[in-house]
């Protein structure tokens, strides 16, 4: 049996590179839904987060290019960038 730490080292590893947006990965998650505070939208939501954080400045930016956020979802990299990025 394996523990929760390892199935979620394999969850994670099995994931794009690229990740795709939260809004691609969970279109029917709004951007205010308890989904991302709990279950697998939590799960992505944090994995997603972690994997933006260490992209460099450039890769971000390619990356807002190439998925602009829907409509619902403005200003949520900037959001993002403003609370996570500036901390660390």
């Amino acid at each position: 049996m394996t523990s929760i730490i390892e199935d979620h080292d394999k969850w994670k590893a099995a994931l794009p590179d690229p990740l795709r947006p939260m809004w691609v990965e969970y279109p029917h998650l709004s951007r205010t839904s308890m989904g991302w505070r709990m279950g697998a939208g939590e799960d992505y939501s944090g994995i997603f987060h972690e994997w933006y954080r260490s992209q460099t400045h450039e890769k971000r930016q390619e990356y807002r290019k190439l998925n602009p956020e829907p409509e619902g979802w403005e200003g949520f990299y900037d959001h993002f960038e403003k609370m996570f990025l500036k901390r660390h």
